[in-house]
Protein backbone atom coordinates (compact mmCIF):
# COMPACT_ATOMS: atom_id res chain seq x y z
CA UNK A 1 0.00 0.00 0.00
CA UNK A 2 1.04 3.68 -0.96
CA UNK A 3 0.69 6.02 1.45
CA UNK A 4 -0.61 9.71 1.00
CA UNK A 5 0.85 12.28 -0.04
CA UNK A 6 1.63 15.24 2.66
CA UNK A 7 0.60 19.12 2.37
CA UNK A 8 4.30 19.63 2.42
CA UNK A 9 7.60 18.38 2.00
CA UNK A 10 8.02 14.80 3.36
CA UNK A 11 10.30 11.66 4.00
CA UNK A 12 9.79 8.17 4.45
CA UNK A 13 11.16 5.90 6.87
CA UNK A 14 10.81 3.26 9.33
CA UNK A 15 10.29 4.49 12.88
CA UNK A 16 8.82 3.77 16.04
CA UNK A 17 5.86 5.51 16.71
CA UNK A 18 2.79 5.46 18.23
CA UNK A 19 -0.57 6.93 19.25
CA UNK A 20 -1.48 7.30 23.04
CA UNK A 21 -4.26 8.86 24.58
CA UNK A 22 -5.54 12.39 24.01
CA UNK A 23 -4.36 13.65 27.49
CA UNK A 24 -2.34 16.99 28.02
CA UNK A 25 1.61 16.63 27.28
CA UNK A 26 3.59 16.20 30.98
CA UNK A 27 6.61 18.51 31.57
CA UNK A 28 8.57 15.06 30.64
CA UNK A 29 7.23 14.51 27.00
CA UNK A 30 7.50 18.87 26.68
CA UNK A 31 11.05 18.74 28.10
CA UNK A 32 11.90 15.01 25.71
CA UNK A 33 10.53 16.73 22.66
CA UNK A 34 12.26 20.13 22.91
CA UNK A 35 15.50 18.27 23.39
CA UNK A 36 14.81 15.91 21.03
CA UNK A 37 13.78 18.28 18.12
CA UNK A 38 17.03 20.34 19.16
CA UNK A 39 19.53 17.53 18.27
CA UNK A 40 17.39 17.19 15.38
CA UNK A 41 17.66 20.60 13.81
CA UNK A 42 21.40 21.01 15.11
CA UNK A 43 22.32 19.29 12.10
CA UNK A 44 21.21 20.57 9.45
CA UNK A 45 22.13 24.07 10.98
CA UNK A 46 24.58 26.13 8.22
CA UNK A 47 25.08 29.01 10.84
CA UNK A 48 27.10 29.25 13.98
CA UNK A 49 29.24 26.34 14.73
CA UNK A 50 27.23 23.55 13.41
CA UNK A 51 29.76 20.66 15.10
CA UNK A 52 29.64 22.48 19.12
CA UNK A 53 25.53 22.95 18.21
CA UNK A 54 25.34 18.94 17.96
CA UNK A 55 27.83 17.96 20.28
CA UNK A 56 25.87 20.31 23.17
CA UNK A 57 23.03 18.75 22.20
CA UNK A 58 23.93 15.26 22.12
CA UNK A 59 25.00 15.90 25.62
CA UNK A 60 21.63 17.27 26.88
CA UNK A 61 20.15 14.94 25.13
CA UNK A 62 22.53 12.01 26.68
CA UNK A 63 21.66 13.05 30.39
CA UNK A 64 17.95 12.87 29.99
CA UNK A 65 18.00 9.62 28.49
CA UNK A 66 20.35 7.60 31.34
CA UNK A 67 18.30 4.78 32.75
CA UNK A 68 15.59 5.02 29.97
CA UNK A 69 14.66 2.14 27.86
CA UNK A 70 15.63 1.87 24.69
CA UNK A 71 13.41 2.68 21.35
CA UNK A 72 14.93 0.14 19.39
CA UNK A 73 12.65 -2.48 21.08
CA UNK A 74 9.74 -0.92 20.06
CA UNK A 75 7.35 -1.79 17.05
CA UNK A 76 8.29 -0.16 14.16
CA UNK A 77 6.18 0.69 10.39
CA UNK A 78 6.82 2.76 7.20
CA UNK A 79 5.62 6.46 8.31
CA UNK A 80 5.41 9.59 5.77
CA UNK A 81 6.82 12.52 8.22
CA UNK A 82 5.97 15.72 7.13
CA UNK A 83 6.23 19.31 8.56
CA UNK A 84 2.69 19.26 9.84
CA UNK A 85 1.19 15.94 8.60
CA UNK A 86 2.14 12.02 9.44
CA UNK A 87 0.61 9.10 7.67
CA UNK A 88 0.94 5.62 8.15
CA UNK A 89 -0.96 2.22 7.16
CA UNK A 90 -4.02 2.05 9.53
CA UNK A 91 -3.32 0.01 12.40
CA UNK A 92 -6.46 -1.85 14.27
CA UNK A 93 -6.06 0.39 17.53
CA UNK A 94 -6.09 3.65 15.50
CA UNK A 95 -8.72 5.80 16.52
CA UNK A 96 -9.90 9.34 14.70
CA UNK A 97 -10.35 12.37 16.60
CA UNK A 98 -7.53 13.95 18.85
CA UNK A 99 -4.19 11.96 20.50
CA UNK A 100 -0.74 12.15 21.02
CA UNK A 101 2.09 10.73 18.63
CA UNK A 102 5.10 9.32 20.62
CA UNK A 103 7.64 8.94 17.39
CA UNK A 104 10.90 8.23 17.26
CA UNK A 105 11.58 10.02 13.96
CA UNK A 106 15.59 9.39 14.06
CA UNK A 107 17.83 6.16 15.08
CA UNK A 108 20.19 9.08 16.03
CA UNK A 109 17.92 10.45 18.42
CA UNK A 110 16.78 8.20 21.54
CA UNK A 111 14.29 10.54 22.85
CA UNK A 112 10.33 10.43 21.31
CA UNK A 113 8.72 13.64 20.03
CA UNK A 114 5.10 14.07 21.45
CA UNK A 115 3.16 15.99 19.95
CA UNK A 116 -0.52 16.75 19.63
CA UNK A 117 -2.61 15.60 16.68
CA UNK A 118 -6.06 15.29 15.26
CA UNK A 119 -5.88 11.40 13.88
CA UNK A 120 -7.75 10.56 10.74
CA UNK A 121 -8.11 7.19 9.31
CA UNK A 122 -9.17 6.64 5.58
CA UNK A 123 -10.69 3.73 4.09
CA UNK A 124 -7.89 3.84 1.71
CA UNK A 125 -6.10 1.92 4.60
CA UNK A 126 -3.93 4.51 5.89
CA UNK A 127 -4.18 6.77 9.40
CA UNK A 128 -3.32 10.41 8.74
CA UNK A 129 -2.20 12.05 11.89
CA UNK A 130 -2.17 16.17 11.46
CA UNK A 131 -0.06 18.84 14.33
CA UNK A 132 -3.18 20.68 16.49
CA UNK A 133 -2.01 22.74 17.76
CA UNK A 134 0.92 23.70 15.13
CA UNK A 135 4.81 23.72 16.72
CA UNK A 136 5.79 27.06 18.12
CA UNK A 137 8.28 28.86 16.50
CA UNK A 138 11.45 27.54 17.56
CA UNK A 139 10.73 23.85 17.39
CA UNK A 140 9.03 24.31 13.92
CA UNK A 141 12.46 25.93 12.94
CA UNK A 142 14.17 22.73 14.70
CA UNK A 143 11.64 20.18 12.71
CA UNK A 144 11.30 22.02 9.40
CA UNK A 145 15.53 21.93 9.04
CA UNK A 146 15.44 18.04 10.26
CA UNK A 147 12.52 17.41 7.53
CA UNK A 148 14.26 19.36 4.81
CA UNK A 149 17.86 17.08 5.48
CA UNK A 150 15.70 14.09 5.26
CA UNK A 151 13.74 14.57 2.74
CA UNK A 152 17.03 16.03 0.45
CA UNK A 153 18.93 12.53 1.57
CA UNK A 154 16.23 10.49 0.51
CA UNK A 155 15.85 12.21 -3.46
CA UNK A 156 19.52 11.72 -3.53
CA UNK A 157 19.46 8.06 -3.34
CA UNK A 158 16.82 7.82 -5.41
Amino acid sequence: MSLPTLNSLFYDAQLACQLLPANPITPQQHSDTQLALRLLGADALQSEDPVLLRIEAKLDVCLAWLGRDSHTSRPSRWCRVGLEQFAWASQPEDQAGPALLEIYPSVDCPLPLTLAVIVQCHSDGYTLATLSPELDEQSASWWSRFVFQQHRRQRNRT
